[in-house]
């Protein structure tokens, strides 16, 4: 089956569809500069090596980047090669992604934990697990069992116990006195 450079380009919206809108926002009216604009995103090579376009068709498009005509001769690209270079690629996607988003893994909320919930300003209790990894059941004070979202929870800290009576010493063992004035 044969595509001409447009059908490419609408197949491609499908993958890039944000792209695709970027350059139809761009170009306005001008059709021949969208069709322009779009030949040439599609014919962008990914960073496993090809296009978009080759992927489905197989072959790459002529673009008004002057290429050899034996570099746009239909060719067989290698399914596992380009899947071996996207899956050793996620990685490193994904600890840029996380560094410049400071995203980080939440912590288990185990059973039985206190928590206080922001938005209702509450203390509950977590009573079990939901299937979903991003809420927990919380029992009310003397109430229902609701489903919370971890976005709304905050973990309680320990009870912090009291201070004890023994005096603070230096290193020599001289017990340290606070100053008065700073009491």
């Amino acid at each position: 089956m044969h595509f001409s450079n447009s059908q490419i380009c609408l197949i491609s919206i499908y993958v890039d569809f944000t792209d695709a809108e970027n350059i139809w926002k761009k170009s306005c009216v001008d059709l021949a500069a969208v069709e322009k604009d779009l030949s040439l995103q599609c014919g962008a090579p990914l960073l496993n090596g090809t296009s978009q376009v080759e992927l489905l068709i197989g072959r790459r498009l002529n673009t008004v980047t002057p290429v050899l005509p034996k570099t746009l001769q239909p060719r067989a690209v290698d399914q596992d090669v380009v899947w071996k270079k996207e899956t050793a690629a996620k990685p490193k996607q994904s600890t840029s992604f996380n560094q410049r988003h400071r995203a980080k893994e939440k912590p288990r909320i185990e059973i039985g934990t206190e928590l206080f919930i922001w938005c209702r300003n509450k203390h509950d209790l977590v009573t079990q697990r939901s299937h979903n990894t991003h809420s927990v059941f919380v029992e009310e004070v003397g109430e229902t069992i609701l489903r919370r979202n971890r976005s709304a929870l905050v973990p309680t800290p320990p009870q912090q116990t009291e201070a004890s009576t023994v005096p603070t010493t230096t290193r020599s063992g001289r017990i340290v006195k606070p100053v008065q004035r700073l009491i």
